[in-house]
């Protein structure tokens, strides 16, 4: 077992999260027969969100409220304190989808082999009334081939060594977007991941920083930054049919109503084989 004095550091980035952050702090500190650091990161939230987290006072082991520069920032704060082996980082849109989810990772997580320094899970999308929209999570096998040509992995249900930190260094701040995809392209290099199958790990609410046309236009490009950073220069089909998409979303959006548009989106992820999404946000 660990030597550290907490089973998991939890961090948590938040700035303007009134509505969602009570929801997100109550899933970590119910997490039960395990120890947790819960680490919270706020970017100066005027919105309530300070007096919601003075509710968990208690729980919270280590708490910033200061401007930053986004949420790699933030984190980047939050990992100068870990102090555990396992790290995973909550949006204040995320929630643990069961109190035991912890207790039940725990004995696969630290019996896996040092060579692995990456596990996951599955999360499930959900809209603001938490109906179930879709999954994500596959196992590595699946992932794999794809993960080195567009970003693939939940990380909000990816939990981290914390040695990673020292061996291939901190978030790079200069991301807003896909900061996550560059740490892991650095943190797996040849390594394998494993995945957690099962239930899964981490609910997560759809329209987060990038479900806009616009803000995904902007992940897209720091998608190929990061894989350009990590001297992956060839051809990735999938990241070309998904700027397509993006494209076609943003066009749409200019020329036609929001329904005709979710409408139309949705007709598209048919066509993919996949289930409706946008007509249900």
């Amino acid at each position: 077992m660990s030597s550290k004095t907490y089973d998991f550091s939890v961090i948590v980035a938040i700035y303007n999260g009134v509505s969602t952050v009570r929801e997100c702090l109550a899933s970590i500190v119910s997490q039960e027969n395990v120890s947790v650091q819960l680490i919270v990161i706020d970017g100066a939230s005027t919105d309530g969100t300070i007096e919601v987290l003075s509710e968990f006072s208690n729980d919270i082991s280590h708490f910033v409220s200061e401007k930053d520069s986004g949420i790699y920032d933030a984190w980047n704060k939050g990992l100068k304190v870990i102090d555990s082996e396992w790290v995973i980082f909550l949006g204040c849109d995320d929630y643990f989808w069961r109190s035991n989810v912890l207790a039940e990772v725990q004995p696969l997580l630290y019996s896996s082999s040092k060579e692995i320094p990456i596990i996951y899970g599955s999360v499930c999308v959900v809209n603001s009334r938490k109906d179930y929209l879709y999954s994500i999570g596959a196992p590595w096998s699946i992932l794999k081939q794809t993960f080195y040509k567009m970003m693939c992995l939940p990380h909000p249900a990816t939990f981290h060594r914390s040695t990673l930190f020292k061996d291939v260094g901190l978030f790079d701040s200069s991301f807003k977007i896909a900061g996550d995809y560059d740490f892991l392209l650095r943190a797996l290099g040849s390594k394998d991941a494993l995945y957690i199958g099962g239930e899964p790990i981490v609910g997560m609410r759809h329209g987060g920083m990038s479900s806009s046309p616009r803000n995904a236009l902007k992940g897209l490009s720091e998608i190929y930054m990061a894989r350009y950073k990590n001297g992956l220069k060839d051809f990735s089909l999938p990241l070309f049919l998904f700027k397509i998409r993006i494209y076609l979303r943003y066009f749409l959006g200019l020329l036609f109503s929001q329904k005709f548009c979710n409408i139309a989106y949705d007709f598209g992820r048919k066509l993919r084989g996949l289930p409706p999404l946008w007509t249900k946000v």
